[in-house]
């Protein structure tokens, strides 16, 4: 892997760190969300595969690849699954959309490991979460402009928004780019592999530069302030 490949890696890992900090130090403000006080496990999941990447980066070979891999897709949807639960909560709890798209993408996840194995499925294994936050994060903007009373200009103070969005833009582009990833491959080589890769990884950051947007905005909520724009769907 030259040094273009690791550069984005250690940017990236700077921006989720710096993403982390602030979710974590928001976790006791009360007037936010309820899904503020554990919050700060997407980033700091999203840490620990920077940092197997890293590690992967310099140990990587075709003994450790197994376990490389293995931990990197753990990871992914350990924090899948708390996005799920996150969309769950800001969804009324009698609608069951994030249980149904959250079983359905870890079924067939289970499908493609038992039938190819982790290390020929890995880049497929994150087509099916990717797929499903995107349709959550669809239905999040229906319901959302579906509501008349909740004024449009509110939205750019609302921390839950800047989330969904930057959870949006990084589902909307990596879900394709992993689907056609074994394709490209095979038919233009391993180069074309990084490449994607590279973008997934621009992308990452892009999402936590999001992240990081949606704490600002919640660390200068007021109590009275968040009655107003806090907004369950």
């Amino acid at each position: 892997m030259n040094d273009f490949h690791k550069i984005i890696v250690y940017i990236g890992t700077v921006v989720i760190l710096v993403s982390f900090i602030y979710a974590f130090a928001l976790r006791k403000k009360k007037e936010l969300p309820g899904y503020f006080r554990f919050f700060y496990w997407i980033p700091f999941l999203a840490l620990l595969a920077s940092a197997n990447s890293i590690i992967g980066i310099k140990y990587l070979s075709k003994s450790t690849s197994l376990i490389f891999f293995s931990l990197q897709g753990l990871l992914f949807l350990a924090e899948f699954s708390i996005t799920c639960y996150i969309f769950y909560t800001i969804f009324s709890k009698k609608n069951k959309l994030a249980i149904i798209v959250f079983f359905i993408a870890m079924l067939f996840c289970g499908v493609l490991l038992f039938i190819n194995g982790v290390d020929k499925v890995f880049f497929q294994l994150y087509t099916a979460p990717g797929l499903a936050i995107f349709i959550l994060c669809m239905y999040y903007y229906y319901r959302l402009f579906d509501h008349d009373e909740k004024p449009i200009l509110n939205l750019f103070k609302t921390p839950t928004f800047w989330i969904i969005t930057g959870l949006f833009f990084y589902s909307a582009l990596t879900f394709p780019l992993f689907a056609i990833y074994e394709y490209f491959v095979y038919k233009f080589g391993y180069k074309v592999g990084l490449y994607i890769v590279d973008a997934a990884n621009v992308l990452v950051m892009v999402k936590h530069l999001f992240l990081i947007k949606a704490y600002r905005c919640a660390a200068k909520m007021e109590e009275a302030e968040s009655k107003i724009i806090i907004d369950d769907v």
